[in-house]
């Protein structure tokens, strides 16, 4: 996020500032909006054309689930190597040119293809193929993909942009937690054995050696007494009965076998039930796309000045430590742009509306105490 507001604010000029919304307003907005409209008819326009969007985000996200349930692998792999190539490739070398010819950096045509050349190919090979790559390597271009893509993202006018984060915020409960939702539904393909991986989708971070997810402690620790206590009953009922029945051997040796028969079985479940718990492993799932919205959010924060840009890089925070807190109670895919979002927007609206004036006041009279 800090990178991606780095390269928003120290890597643009008011000519390409004015390129980038003209292209964006022509490609994606179906009503443009404009400075002469009200705040009203520019707040509604700007959620429409944020509704138009996200529709066809959904429906790209409905695409991609039926070609996974459908193992159409080699379809699915090579469009998302595609994607990645030119991203890396053509976006990247655009975001060059522009703090190349800000900054007038020397570098000749040829050395610039090369190095973009270069740049794109290895980071489609660290995050699509990963064997044998560092995983350092493999977060890095992950990150690198995030501030191309919020860096575009950010030639969007002030009304656009936050209209369409909101209503990512809210089509992301609606994919997550709904039974119909798209990106359930994928979570839950996904989940199965025998499920093929999807490399590229998701931003894997690895927790400390010895972190335990709550509640597994105490739930291994249940499980222990729970079994202690049940193989103690048995191999008590077991002497009572074997004092108290004198019969015949053969017959003791019939109830013996009988009776040591459940408590060989539960050993053998009990390894398998802590087996389930470390299957998830001490790693943190962040999809891309959380990761790209979150920077784009910061980014148009960071345009309107330092304080909001801090406000809302601690609510983003806030959100993501809350929204793994709950992750941590439920144990299952939760959405990781509503909290953050919508508590970054109150934040950053308060901070624009209160917080700049009286910044301003303090810079212009002194207070002494």
């Amino acid at each position: 996020m800090i990178l991606s507001s780095l390269s928003v604010i120290y890597i643009n000029t008011p000519s390409t500032k004015a390129a980038g919304e003209a292209a964006l307003s022509s490609t994606y907005q179906v009503f443009t909006i404009s400075d002469d409209q009200s705040k009203a008819a520019s707040l509604g326009l700007s959620l429409v054309n944020g509704l138009v969007i996200v529709s066809v985000i959904g429906l790209m996200t409905f695409l991609i689930v039926i070609l996974y349930k459908f193992r159409c692998m080699k379809f699915l792999l090579g469009y998302m190597i595609l994607a990645t190539t030119v991203l890396l490739g053509f976006l990247g070398s655009q975001m060059f040119t522009v703090a190349i010819n800000k900054y007038q950096l020397p570098i000749d045509k040829l050395s610039f293809y090369l190095t973009m050349y270069n740049f794109a190919i290895v980071g489609t090979l660290a995050v699509f193929y990963q064997k044998g790559v560092p995983t350092i390597v493999n977060q890095g271009y992950l990150v690198a993909n995030s501030t191309i893509v919020a860096w575009q993202l950010s030639y969007f006018n002030d009304w656009m942009a936050w209209a369409l984060l909101i209503m990512l915020a809210l089509y992301d409960l609606f994919a997550v937690l709904t039974p119909c939702g798209p990106l359930k539904a994928l979570v839950n393909l996904m989940s199965k054995e025998d499920a093929p991986a999807m490399p590229g989708l998701l931003y894997e971070a690895e927790l400390p050696v010895n972190a335990v997810r709550p509640g597994r402690g105490r739930r291994r620790k249940w499980r222990h007494q729970r079994y202690s206590a049940k193989t103690k009953s048995r191999k008590k009922r077991q002497n009572t009965q074997q004092s108290t029945t004198s019969s015949n051997n053969e017959d003791e040796m019939t109830q013996s076998d009988n009776q040591e028969q459940p408590v060989i079985q539960m050993m053998e479940e009990v390894p398998k039930e802590c087996e389930d718990d470390e299957k998830g492993g001490n790693t943190i799932k962040l999809g891309l796309g959380d990761f790209i919205f979150y920077s784009v959010l910061v980014s148009k924060a960071a345009e309107n000045g330092f304080a909001a840009f801090v406000a809302c890089f601690l609510s983003i925070l806030t959100g993501l430590g809350g929204t793994l807190v709950l992750l941590a109670v439920y144990h299952h895919a939760l959405p990781a742009l509503p909290i953050s979002i919508f508590l970054a927007v109150v934040f950053f609206v308060l901070t624009i509306y209160c917080m700049e004036p009286w910044i301003q006041d303090m810079w212009q009279v002194p207070y002494y105490f």
